[in-house]
């Protein structure tokens, strides 16, 4: 019995010291509180921080599913240009005759194998910058995967703490009521 009142006032002087230590760290809160509120306003942060890594996530496939849809516009576009280019070596070639109206083909010819290299060199361009955001999605994505789990693993950690304390709440809250009756 002697043990068990010595024990009990030990693990009370411990848990008001942890108690004064989790006031102070929390900008001395009024003490009547109860701290599991503050666990489940941390859960609740720590949910919706999850809920946005997960939407930024989304949004990040979306952008590279995009980029590829963009590649293959390019893709088209140099199909484009590669069929504008065989016409306009086929006008080319008409016009090599010496008459004034086969030398207007040739200005034409001219002008779309200009637009050809031109489409050509925008493509280039094109592909460059979807390389890019390629790139920085799958780095971004992969950089949000692991915010959320970390995310995640706090969660659970805050959850387990918020367990843990509650039990040495109700401990506590038992030898008070054991030491009371005394």
């Amino acid at each position: 019995s002697h043990r068990i009142i010595s024990y009990g006032q030990n693990l009370v002087k411990e848990l008001d010291f942890w108690e004064y230590v989790y006031f102070n760290l929390m900008g001395n809160i009024n003490k009547k509180e109860n701290p599991l509120k503050y666990f489940l306003l941390i859960k609740l942060k720590m949910n919706s921080i999850r809920k946005s890594s997960q939407d930024t996530s989304k949004k990040i496939k979306r952008m590279s599913e995009s980029s590829q849809s963009i590649g293959e516009i390019t893709d088209s576009l140099r199909e484009t240009a590669g069929k504008l280019e065989v016409l306009a070596l086929d006008i080319a070639i008409d016009s090599s005759s010496a008459t004034t109206e086969h030398r207007k083909f040739s200005v034409i010819s001219k002008e779309i194998q200009r637009l050809v290299e031109t489409a050509r060199m925008d493509a280039r361009k094109i592909d460059d910058v979807i390389t890019i955001i390629k790139e920085d999605s799958t780095n971004s994505l992969s950089s949000m995967e692991s915010n959320t789990t970390e995310v995640v693993e706090c969660d659970d950690s805050i959850e387990i703490t918020a367990k843990l304390l509650k039990r040495i709440m109700d401990d506590v809250s038992i030898i008070h009521h054991e030491i009371d009756e005394m």
